[in-house]
């Protein structure tokens, strides 16, 4: 949104019709202001906002889930240790897929689809 508003900004200083001695400051800032739109855009590409919420999102649901279990569980007074081995097991579960996914859509920005990145694997707990 903010290349948006730079590019709107950038395209009224140049047109705008003001005193010759205005004129060459106004362009240095419209200048600046595009050079601005493209390292926004190249920081905005490779980090992939977008997906990376998703993913975390995602997370964020299981985690809440998880939680929500674990209370009723405690809710219940049971001392089942293969109940806590299950909760483990899923925490563990949430936490690989998600730095997988991560993974994944680094191994995509470098143009290496259906491999992994060189990072080391990835284990949660």
């Amino acid at each position: 949104m903010i290349t948006v508003i730079f590019a709107a900004a950038s395209t009224i200083l140049l047109g705008v019709q003001v005193d010759p001695g205005l004129t060459n400051s106004l362009k240095n800032i419209a200048l600046l202001l595009t050079a601005s739109i493209a390292v926004f855009n190249a920081y905005d590409s490779f980090f992939d906002h977008k997906s990376l919420w998703i993913n975390d999102t995602i997370t964020l649901t299981q985690l809440r889930s998880l939680e929500l279990d674990i209370k009723y569980y405690r809710a219940s007074n049971k001392e089942d240790l293969n109940e806590i081995d299950n909760f483990k097991n899923r925490l563990n579960t949430i936490l690989t897929e998600s730095a997988k996914q991560w993974q994944t859509l680094r191994a995509e920005d470098k143009g290496q689809k259906g491999q992994r990145a060189n990072s080391p694997q990835v284990t949660a707990f």
